[in-house]
C-alpha cells in the first residue's frame, strides 16, 4: 500500500511539474508568456506616412524550433481611421508577408495546413494560419488589441512540447 502512496505522489509531482509552466508578464507590451529561453530583444521604430510604428521582437530558440513574438504598436487614430476592414487587411497583409518570407527563407513553396480567422479571447480579431516550405513547419498567431499588433510565430517542430507550451501560455493582459 505504501509503495501505491509513493507511485501516485511521483505521478502526480511529475504531471504537475510539466504542465505547471511559469509566464513571465510584460505588462508594458501587455501580454504574458512561458519562453522555454530568455528571449533576444530587439527595439526598433519605423516611421511610416500613418505616423511612427514601434515595433518590439523578442526572439528564442529551442533544439528544432525557433519562436518569434513581435509586437507592433500603430497609432491609436490610425487604428481607428481603419475600422474592421482596415484592421482585417492589417491581419491579411501580416499572414501574406509572412508566408512570402517563409518561403523565400525555406526556398520552397509554402503549401497551408491551417487558416481561419476568429476572435480571440472573443473580442480581438486575429487569424491564425500554418503550412509547410521546404519540409519546414511554420505556426503563426497574429492578434490586433486595440492599436497593438501581436505577431507570434513557431517555426520547425511546432508540436515540440515547448513550443506548444509557450503557446499555450501567451495571454494579453490589461495595462
Amino acid at each position: 500500500m505504501k509503495n501505491l502512496f509513493v507511485a501516485l505522489f511521483v505521478l502526480i509531482t511529475s504531471l504537475t511539474a510539466t504542465s505547471q509552466v511559469k509566464a513571465t508578464a510584460f505588462p508594458d507590451a501587455g501580454f504574458m508568456a512561458a519562453f522555454p529561453t530568455k528571449p533576444e530583444v530587439e527595439k526598433n521604430q519605423v516611421d511610416t506616412k500613418a505616423g511612427k510604428i514601434e515595433s518590439t521582437a523578442y526572439t528564442c530558440e529551442g533544439e528544432d524550433f525557433v519562436i518569434t513574438l513581435s509586437e507592433n504598436i500603430y497609432p491609436a487614430e490610425l487604428i481607428k481611421k481603419l475600422g474592421d476592414v482596415g484592421v482585417q487587411g492589417i491581419l491579411d497583409g501580416a499572414k501574406n508577408g509572412a508566408i512570402k518570407n517563409f518561403e523565400t527563407q525555406m526556398e520552397g513553396k509554402y503549401t497551408s495546413t491551417m487558416d481561419e480567422t476568429f476572435l480571440y479571447d472573443g473580442k480581438y480579431k486575429a487569424t491564425k494560419f500554418g503550412g509547410t516550405a521546404g519540409e519546414v513547419d511554420m505556426e503563426a498567431l497574429c492578434i490586433v488589441k486595440e492599436n497593438h499588433f501581436f505577431i507570434l510565430i513557431i517555426m520547425g517542430n511546432t508540436k515540440a512540447e515547448a513550443a506548444t507550451q509557450f503557446v499555450k501560455s501567451f495571454k494579453l493582459i490589461e495595462k
